[in-house]
């Protein structure tokens, strides 16, 4: 880690204007959730130092002239010893922070791990106060803003937090917000990431990145990093979890499946073709009737319950 400030991070700061050294930093940040947050804080010392006097400090002839004014029988002049000194300390200010820095980051907090547990939605509320729901089954890690997701699904609703961003490293590839909410669905060959309000920065290990608003989709490929920003709303996909599913222009296909799921039950159309048509529909925080009532002036067909978990839809008779 102390190679990698040095060679990287130090380096940047000292050339940003250089196209080289920004890509090398830009991998580095990619390559792990804490790296963006580290960086900003290395960022601030180093400007800090920034603002100091400019003055150039020779080294060799301030020890020559600071030996000249000890010489035996010679009075010394206070006065420009302390200003000699000053210009001195305050060179020596930008080092003694960033050594005093890396001293305090030598052991960073540690990573928590949790795997979502239920039958349907769990919970957690992070350090800074974000709240995530899961699915079963979902492991992530955490540590303050930062967090790694390997399997699962989770919605983030995200604690704003203007100076500190909210990164979330996932598969060849990292989520940064600094507050907003959105949704993450992790397998073993792709993540993907739909975003219900706010902006989210989507970041590939291969050093691709697309920003995206309410409705946006990205797909990041977990074997190539290879990022792909689908058109149409994709904000039906958060509706798991905040019980409000929001189709616009989707196909019935898509609408009758994603009720289905939410509700637990198995709904059956006598003719598929009626499925192909598209519609904009919100059920918002609504129960299963009302849902069913919906769909069913959506496709013309009355409803029919065969049991708690399984529903028809016939044609009406004249």
């Amino acid at each position: 880690m102390e190679n990698e400030l040095n060679n990287i991070v130090i380096d940047y700061l000292s050339d940003p204007d250089n196209t080289a050294k920004a890509a090398a930093v830009q991998q580095w940040l990619n390559a792990d959730a804490s790296h963006p947050a580290l960086f900003q804080e290395i960022k601030q010392v180093w400007e800090a130092g920034r603002n100091l006097p400019e003055e150039t400090f020779d080294r060799d002839a301030g020890w020559q002239q600071l030996s000249a004014q000890i010489t035996p029988g010679k009075s010394t002049p206070v006065r420009a010893m302390r200003t000699r000194w000053w210009w001195a300390a305050a060179i020596a200010l930008p080092v003694l922070a960033f050594a005093g820095y890396r001293y305090l980051h030598s052991t960073p907090p540690e990573w928590h791990d949790y795997i979502a547990k239920g039958n349907t939605t769990d919970s957690l509320r992070l350090p800074d106060g974000s709240d995530v729901f899961m699915k079963p089954g979902t492991m992530l890690s955490y540590r303050n803003r930062q967090l790694r997701m390997t399997q699962g699904e989770a919605f983030f609703k995200i604690a704003k937090d203007e100076q500190t961003r909210f990164s979330i490293a996932i598969p060849n590839g990292n989520i940064q917000v600094l507050g907003t909410s959105f949704n993450v669905k992790t397998t073993s060959s792709y993540s993907d990431v739909a975003v219900w309000d706010g902006k989210v920065s989507v970041q590939s290990n291969k050093g691709t990145s697309v920003t995206l608003t309410a409705g946006n989709l990205a797909i990041v490929n977990a074997a190539t990093g290879a990022i792909e920003k689908p058109e149409g709303d994709y904000a039906w996909r958060c509706g798991w979890s905040n019980r409000d599913l929001a189709f616009s222009n989707q196909e019935l296909t898509l609408i009758m499946q994603t009720v289905a799921s939410f509700y637990h039950v198995t709904l059956h159309v006598p003719n598929e073709d009626r499925l192909k048509f598209k519609a904009t529909v919100r059920f918002n925080n609504v129960p299963l009737s009302e849902a069913l009532q919906v769909l069913s002036e959506i496709l013309d067909l009355k409803v029919e319950k065969e049991n708690d978990s399984t529903y028809y839809f016939q044609y009406r008779r004249i």
